[in-house]
Order: structure tokens, then sequence, then C-alpha cells
């Protein structure tokens, strides 16, 4: 499985994390830090498709 990683940082994103996001596969990281985010995040680690994810 190929690895991936994504960074969306400082892009005023506000809301939740979508639960698109926990079916994203060969994600490895994601950092989503210094935005608005709020509520729950996805189950995406306990998936154990993202091995490391900011917020």
């Amino acid at each position: 499985m190929p690895c991936f990683s994504g960074g969306l940082v400082k892009n005023k994103l506000s809301g939740q994390i979508p639960q698109l996001v926990a079916n994203l596969t060969g994600l490895s990281f994601l950092d989503l830090s210094f935005n608005n985010l709020s509520g729950h995040s996805p189950k995406i680690l306990a998936k154990g498709q993202v091995s490391s994810l900011m917020v």
C-alpha cells in the first residue's frame, strides 16, 4: 500500500473533519493544525490507516 502524507495547515478550515477523511487509503500522516476545526474527529486512528494526525 502506498504511503502518502497531507497537510492543510493554516487554511482557515472550520467545522468538523469530514468522515470522508476516514476512508482515505494510503494516508500515513495528516496535518490539519492552525485551523478552526470543532467536534469529533473521524475514527481514522482507530482504523490504523493514519499513524499521525495533527489537529
